[in-house]
Formats: structure tokens, sequence, C-alpha cells
């Protein structure tokens, strides 16, 4: 096996940048402020939540969110997602994760912020990260995990269980990352869409 043809995952940092977070306001939040946040909850657990529990509007908290925002960012603890990455998802098996769209308006909660958004929310999990084969990561002490600040490729080693479906997914007791197959990474690559993503190589043990 060449190593062209090794099988291989990718595993995004985007969760440790801060620089993805902005300040917005969450509609299913001011509506109803417990249940909003139990709602949230559920998603940063990467717990199954309805289509109809999900956010419809956000409203920008300052001017410098007014504009085109990226194509993944997180707006009031929620990933949203660009509609040309949520088409690429659309074409690969994305389990129970759900895309829902929304839509982004100005300051003055009228304007809609250039652009056509999805709500991402999380709620594949798989097992595979193997601890004593990977570098570059943190452990927590209590079975706990997540990637370092500084990160390069082929540090994260997964076992053969990342190459099933789906094609995005988080890991068990990984914190602040998610993982995404080969194939949905290349498509995402040949979009030109991963500047945002911080995609790192992950191996797969057994085909090295």
């Amino acid at each position: 096996m060449t190593e062209a043809t090794k099988p291989i995952a990718w595993v995004s940092a985007a969760p440790m940048d801060s620089t993805r977070r902005r300040q917005f306001s969450v509609d299913i939040i001011e509506e109803d402020k417990k249940r909003g946040l139990e709602i949230l909850r559920r998603t940063k657990s990467g717990s199954p939540v309805s289509a109809d529990e999900l956010p419809k509007t956000f409203y920008s908290k300052i001017s410098q969110d007014n504009k085109k925002r990226p194509d993944i960012f997180m707006a009031d603890g929620w990933w949203i997602v660009s509609e040309a990455v949520a088409e690429i998802f659309m074409q690969h098996d994305l389990g129970s994760n759900q895309l829902a769209k929304v839509q982004l308006l100005k300051m003055n909660r009228k304007t809609p912020i250039e652009g056509s958004y999805y709500c991402l929310t999380f709620s594949e999990h798989k097992e595979s990260f193997v601890a004593n084969r990977s570098t570059g990561f943190q452990s927590f002490g209590n079975g706990l995990f997540c990637l370092e600040l500084k990160n390069e490729n082929d540090q994260v080693a997964l076992s053969a269980t990342a190459l099933s479906q789906p094609d995005l997914w988080l890991e068990k007791n990984f914190h602040m990352a998610f993982f995404m197959s080969d194939r949905l990474a290349t498509a995402l690559k040949q979009a030109k869409l991963t500047r945002f993503f911080s995609l790192y190589r992950c191996r797969i043990l057994g085909a090295e």
C-alpha cells in the first residue's frame, strides 16, 4: 500500500479557535431562555435534537458581524456553515447530524446578512481514537481528551472504526474537535472551502 492509497481521516481543530466564535443572539433563547439553553446544552454534548427545536434566526450583536460570514463559525454556541459547505455536507452521509436553514440578521434585526447559512448540529459518535498511538493531544486524566493548541498532520491515530459511516462525527470523550472522512474533506478541499476548518490528517491504524 502506497502513501497515496492509505486510508485516512481528518480532525477539525476549529472548535479550539476563538476567532471562529462570533457575537450573535438567537431566537429560541430570547423567546424561552430556559428551554433554549437546554437545547443548546444537548447540541454541545452531541445529543440528538429534533428539527423543530433548532434556531431559525440569529441577530448580530456587534457591527463587525454585520458583514458576510466565513464558511464555518460559531454563533452564540451554535455552529453555522455557509450554503456552499452545507451543499457538500448534504452530498455525504451525515447520519443523524443535522443541517437546518437559518437567517442571519444585522444589528437592526431587519436586514439580512449577505449569504445563505445553515445551523449544524452533531449527534453521531464513534470510538476510534487510540490514545497510546497518538501524540499532540492533552489528557485530563479521567478518560477525556482534546487536541493541543498547536497541531500537525498524522499526530492523531484512529482505529479502522473511523472508516465506517457517517462521514462527519464526534469522538466519544474527545472534546473541542470534530472528525470527518477523507471523502468529505476531499470534497471540501476541491471546492476550496477548508480554510476555516483547521483540518489535520489522522492516521488509520493497520493502514500504515
